[in-house]
């Protein structure tokens, strides 16, 4: 019998619904071939619109396994992210965490039975971490919030194993954030949420706000934490080189959507979506998208997406079809599930 995933994520959809304030207006590069009329859809003042910020993504994770979910800024990673912790609603499809559905959680103790099986490293850690706390208070507030130990000594000695698990001295117990890097504090934010003995990591950017050096040693760090403990990750980031170093698995994500999922030793080499080319063209940094092809300096407006594809604006192999007709993710005579006919045809 196959073991269940840790996480399995099946036609999730979150959405936001906003009133428009007044009229969007984008200026459009009109050397380009594609009209684009679509980004001049009248949009009146007042009206509800809804923002469909995860759309349909399905994805599992096993146990023991890092999963990237790579982007650009605005593509619904760190939302799907959220919705895995509860903190943005699910409105359609499901999210299970270890066989727990995070939409049908309800209730403090639900609550914590989900917060015991699944935590989130944030970006900033100088954001996430309260620098009124000491150390020993930031690593074991899991620990006192949902009722794993109310025993100060069992408090500490757990404490104080999490942190030589993270490389960081047993001295720092009594020591305020204030003091320390932001490499320092991103461990201690790890410790904080391995406190529980958590299945699953939601890993929201946890490299971007480091220097060099410290990306280095947290990146090692995970990859050691993962052979050691056997953690599942979920590794939301914009950095396609970083993900080669600790993820197995990569899935590009776009405008909400799913476009390839595929091994990470085919970064470089196999990776067929036109989104996710260009995003290793750009590498190391996603903002010389705009630089690989004229097309991809057009932003889609959320609020009014266009038809077909999503991506076809923007792709210089964009046929007929294309504008008309959704692509479905999925793998056929291809190596690894892609979401784009042109590949699929081309096959």
């Amino acid at each position: 019998m196959t073991a269940l995933p840790v996480l399995e994520v099946e036609r999730a959809h979150v959405r936001y619904d906003i009133v428009t304030d007044r009229v969007p207006f984008r200026k459009v590069n009109r050397t380009l071939s594609e009209p684009l009329r679509w980004l001049y859809r009248a949009v009146v003042p007042g009206q509800r619109i809804q923002v469909r910020a995860v759309d349909g993504v399905s994805l599992e994770i096993a146990e023991g396994e890092t999963l990237a979910l790579v982007g650009e800024s605005g593509s619904g990673k760190t939302t799907l992210g959220r919705a895995i912790m509860q903190l943005e609603r699910v409105v359609k499809g499901s999210i299970k965490v270890d066989g727990i559905n995070v939409r049908e959680v309800r209730g403090g103790r639900a609550r914590r039975r989900l917060y015991r099986t699944v935590q989130m490293v944030f970006q900033d850690p100088r954001e996430s971490i309260d620098p009124g706390l000491d150390v020993e208070s930031i690593v074991a507030e899991p620990l006192v919030g949902l009722g794993i130990e109310h025993r100060k000594k069992a408090r500490r000695a757990r404490t104080i194993e999490l942190l030589h698990q993270c490389g960081l001295p047993a001295s720092l117990l009594g020591e305020r954030p204030g003091r320390f890097s932001a490499g320092e504090l991103q461990r201690v934010a790890i410790c904080r949420a391995l406190a529980p003995a958590p299945k699953l990591l939601v890993l929201d950017e946890p490299l971007s706000a480091l220097d060099l050096s410290s990306q280095a040693q947290v990146a090692s760090l995970l990859r050691q934490l993962q052979a050691d403990l056997g953690l599942a990750m979920l590794l939301i980031s914009h950095d396609l080189a970083a993900t080669r170093h600790i993820a197995q698995r990569v899935a590009v994500m776009y405008f909400g959507q799913i476009v390839e999922v595929a091994p990470t030793t085919d970064l470089a080499a196999r990776l067929l979506h036109p989104y996710a080319r260009a995003l290793i063209s750009a590498v190391p940094q996603l903002s010389r998208l705009s630089q690989t092809d004229p097309r991809m300096a057009i932003q889609p407006s959320a609020l009014s997406p266009p038809p077909g594809c999503r991506f076809h604006p923007r792709c210089a192999e964009a046929t007929d079809r294309c504008r008309r007709e959704k692509p479905k993710l999925k793998q056929g005579q291809l190596p690894h599930p892609v979401a784009c006919h042109v590949v699929h045809d081309g096959a």
